[in-house]
């Protein structure tokens, strides 16, 4: 298998370049660190292809947290802290709110509810047949917190602004290494692109 490799790769330095593969390439970074790739495509002058990606993947998890990071690609769709809300301080209010809560509420089933089904007298920590008055109590507290969410919320949001501005195509993809957001977009909103996913 070596050989193989050893041998392609040599044919492969041996090769001159195909046209295809000289490319001019601005490459510049950002203070932040946020490196930018810039390819001039004069045959395509009012869209741009922009994308980006996060080196995090698959690689970052392990046994209990199996398939975060595509969830977590998909929910960056969803919104932002200023885009899919009508209310950012009110937004930011309840879901600090409900963070308590289900911290509180993970807490006593994680350890007095599995306490107790290990003791034998429950057979599961997590049926709500078991749950004690404070349980009952977080979990009506989360709901209203929840239901008082929804008033804030504005669904779709993200897409809705991107797809009004003439953009076509936004799409994502996870790996092992890396997570992935691509779109075409009208080269007239380059800055919006930038401030959208400088938010998200």
């Amino acid at each position: 298998m070596k050989r193989t490799i050893l041998f392609s790769m040599s044919l492969l330095i041996a090769s001159p370049p195909a046209s295809g593969q000289a490319i001019d390439v601005e490459k510049f970074t950002l203070d932040n660190g946020m490196t930018f790739l810039l390819l001039p495509r004069d045959e395509q002058p009012n869209t741009i292809a922009a994308g980006w990606l996060a080196n995090v993947g698959s690689v970052n998890e392990r046994p209990g947290i199996t398939g975060l990071s595509h969830f977590f690609e998909h929910m960056m769709f969803k919104g932002t802290t200023t885009i899919g809300t009508n209310d950012a301080a009110s937004d930011a209010r309840l879901r600090a709110e409900q963070e308590v809560v289900k911290n509180r509420l993970n807490d006593l089933i994680w350890h007095g509810q599995s306490e107790r089904a290990r003791r034998g007298e429950i057979d599961d920590p997590w049926d709500p047949m078991h749950d004690t008055d404070e349980i009952m109590a977080l979990k009506r507290q989360l709901r209203d917190l929840q239901a008082q969410h929804k008033a804030f919320i504005v669904e779709s949001e993200f897409d809705r602004i991107y797809m009004n501005e003439g953009t076509t195509g936004p799409n994502a993809f996870t790996s092992h290494e890396l997570t992935y957001y691509i779109l075409n977009l009208p080269s007239n909103k380059f800055e919006l692109w930038a401030w959208m996913e400088s938010d998200r």
